[in-house]
């Protein structure tokens, strides 16, 4: 996530696993990012899960700097 130019992924969870490469279930990535959100908030990374109407949003940033935005 650092190496990327934007700092960010946004996509379904099953997206975000393919673009990462991970080898793990889609659904076991949102429920362990929902788990562990105060330790993202501790490292400067926002977990943002929504919903548009057609399907679920996931938006990871990391903030280089000590600002975090909302």
């Amino acid at each position: 996530m650092v190496g990327l130019e934007k700092h960010e992924h946004v996509g379904t969870c099953q997206e975000i696993v393919q673009n990462t490469k991970m080898e793990l279930n889609p659904n076991y990535l949102t429920k362990c990012l929902k788990q562990n959100k105060p330790y993202l908030d501790e490292n400067h990374i926002t977990f943002i899960n929504a919903r548009n109407g057609q399907k679920r949003i996931m938006k990871i940033i990391y903030h280089e700097n000590d600002k975090m935005t909302g």
